[in-house]
């Protein structure tokens, strides 16, 4: 390509050898294969002529009005336009190829960095290492509930010798969480525990995960040896959403339907009843998760009823009371008995005297009639 010339005039389409004429209404030709240097000429403010394909051509903001990457000369006066690629060169090439570079190595830190914060460095102990966790001689103190090992070293007026709670230290004591029998079950079998047991002792579980520092694993009843969940974890685990199921579920019918209230004395037996008016005591069955349906008396409103809402034995549909367990049996001797005190009692407070005054009277005056 022919060098760059001196300055022309505005509309001075000659070319600089003079063999070639250009009518200013012409449009020029595409332009291309410009070097770098070149094309930097095209950028100035001042009008500078470029010779393209013998052409001369005066550039004025040559970047201004073009897309990224290409650039715009105007040709004299006629305002035609030569669009001019901007040239791969080999600094672009590596500039491009540094900015590969650096996205991938940013992407990689975000992958290992998404990786670690989801999957910490977890210690696995062995009981022999928890033991020695036991805050003596600047160790810290741990304890672990459910195989989660946790430093209660912040909390020493608990876990300190001599302290309620030191006797967790150093141990997974879980089924003594539940139990409070700190002397015998300061162990980690739960196996025999019900659904509302495993979900109390995850909610203590949860408390020390809000409140203490995470250290590890203890290899024992809930992980083995490489940090993987036992039988018995994952029974804890279901066990605790099953009783949150069942949980949710009464809960949701007593909203519902509000409990009966219930009252029972030797006189009258087992009585429940509702206070609220137009409410009619019911027994109701809820279907609890594992197919147990449970019973329980539900306070509704007007006398209906069905299989779901029954009627107790031996109630009216209308009553606001019912019996649901009869009185103590008693014999006749104490019931005689009974009758009698209530009537020296009613006659004493009639009288205005004391009892023990009714009781010494009556006791004198068969001996009078006798004399």
């Amino acid at each position: 390509m022919p060098p760059r010339g001196e300055d022309i005039a505005q509309g001075d389409l000659s070319a600089a050898d003079g063999d070639a004429d250009a009518s200013p209404a012409a449009a020029p030709p595409q332009a291309g294969g410009l070097t770098a240097e070149e094309l930097d000429g095209l950028d100035r403010e001042s009008e500078r002529a470029a010779y393209l394909e013998k052409k001369a051509y005066a550039a004025a903001a040559a970047r201004q009005h073009g897309r990224p990457g290409r650039a715009v000369a105007t040709a004299g006066g006629a305002g035609a336009q030569a669009k001019l690629p901007k040239p791969a060169t080999a600094a672009w090439r590596v500039e491009r190829t540094v900015l590969a570079c650096v996205a991938v190595v940013l992407l990689t830190a975000l992958l290992l960095l998404g990786r670690h914060s989801s999957r910490p460095e977890q210690k696995i102990f062995t009981r022999e290492q928890l033991t020695k966790c036991n805050g003596r001689w600047g160790r810290p103190m741990c304890l672990a509930i459910l195989g989660e090992v946790f430093d209660v070293s912040t909390g020493k007026r608990f876990y300190g010798v001599g302290e309620g709670y030191a006797h967790f230290v150093g141990r997974d004591a879980s089924r003594a969480f539940i139990t409070g029998r700190f002397q015998d079950d300061l162990t980690d079998d739960v196996s025999d525990f019900t659904n509302e047991q495993m979900a109390s002792l995850s909610e203590w579980r949860q408390f020390y995960r809000s409140t203490y520092r995470f250290k590890g694993r203890v290899e024992g009843a809930f992980y083995n040896e490489w940090g993987e969940e036992s039988k018995l974890l994952k029974q804890v685990a279901a066990g605790t959403m099953a009783a949150k199921t069942q949980e949710e579920i009464i809960r949701e019918s007593e909203s519902q339907y509000p409990r009966c209230n219930v009252r029972w004395n030797e006189k009258e037996g087992g009585l429940v009843y509702c206070s609220g008016e137009g409410q009619r005591p019911r027994k109701i069955f809820v279907q609890l998760p594992g197919g147990k349906p449970a019973a329980r008396c539900a306070c509704m409103q007007g006398d209906g009823w069905s299989d779901v809402r029954q009627v107790y034995p031996g109630c009216p549909p209308s009553s606001q009371t019912c019996q649901t367990q009869p009185p103590e049996p008693r014999d006749e001797e104490a019931a005689a008995a009974e009758a009698e005190a209530s009537v020296v009692e009613a006659a004493a407070a009639e009288a205005g005297a004391p009892e023990e005054g009714a009781a010494a009277a009556e006791a004198e005056a068969p001996e009078e009639g006798a004399a």
